[in-house]
């Protein structure tokens, strides 16, 4: 079972370049780092990009995301 989409505390993006129709897209992340949360939840630290097929970042952001817990 995945984490709660809707629990995300603050996610950021940011668009660096025009995407055209015609562009091919690849979206990449990773994990950068990981914690516990003020209530106990395993929470991991996540870099997202998306290169166009020029190699160019068009799109880079990060994101905090709860992990689920085990029964």
């Amino acid at each position: 079972m995945l984490a709660d989409p809707l629990a995300h505390d603050h996610i950021h993006g940011q668009y660096r370049s025009h995407v055209y129709p015609s562009d091919v897209v690849r979206l990449t992340g990773r994990v950068t780092g990981q914690r516990l949360d003020d209530s106990g939840d395993a929470v991991v630290e996540i870099e997202t990009w998306a290169t166009n097929q020029r190699g160019q970042n068009v799109m880079a952001g990060t994101a905090p995301d709860a992990l689920p817990r085990r029964p």
